[in-house]
């Protein structure tokens, strides 16, 4: 990429603007989607005049994603509500460039390609002993097993409502125990025959 980045207004220098200009202005920010899961986050910014205004002068979006590094490694929506509200006093109170310092910084990040990790596909893999270090799900079971000594037991059994729920204790009219396997369903009247054991 060959342009200047200092020849771009930063956010900061775009909101002492906005402030001297609209000295009882206000700026909001809202979260129009944010997928925590996928990474990714759009936020709306408006820029109101006057502190009472209701409808906005300005309104603007951005958008950000979660990267493994930088910036946006722990501060992704932090990032993307500075876009936004530059964007939007951009559009209130124009400069020499429409974009901002830290827009076409997102430029630059987002042309520079990231190798990816090789994977096997073929392994499931599990984080066991902390970050970075994985192992197949089976060595991660079997290395539990171990620790615990435990033992790997059947499931419990189904019925036509899905799988029956384990119940044990002592019976309140004979005072004897019992334990087995109970219908999961609600309605009494719908219940399977329970499995005693």
């Amino acid at each position: 990429m060959s342009f200047d980045l200092s020849t771009y207004e930063d956010v900061n220098s775009r909101i002492k603007r906005f402030r001297a200009e609209y000295f009882f202005g206000r700026i909001t920010t809202d979260i129009i989607e944010l997928n925590v899961k996928d990474g990714y986050v759009v936020i709306r910014a408006s820029a109101y005049r006057e502190y009472e205004d209701q409808v906005p002068a300005a309104v603007d979006y951005a958008f950000e994603q979660r990267s493994d590094r930088g910036v946006n490694r722990d501060f992704w929506i932090e990032n993307c509500a500075t876009s936004a509200i530059g964007r939007c006093i951009g559009l209130l109170m124009p400069s020499d460039a429409r974009p901002t310092q830290q827009d076409m910084e997102k430029v630059v990040r987002l042309a520079t390609p990231t190798p990816a990790p090789e994977v096997d596909l073929w392994v499931t893999q599990t984080v066991t002993e902390g970050v970075g270090s994985v192992r197949p799900a089976a060595e991660s079971i079997e290395a539990i097993r171990e620790q615990l000594g435990s033992e790997i037991v059947d499931q419990s059994p189904q019925c036509s409502h899905g799988r029956m729920v384990f119940k044990e204790g002592i019976s309140a009219k004979t005072g004897n125990k019992y334990s087995g396997y109970t219908c999961s369903s609600k309605v009494r009247g719908d219940q399977c025959k329970p499995i005693w054991l």
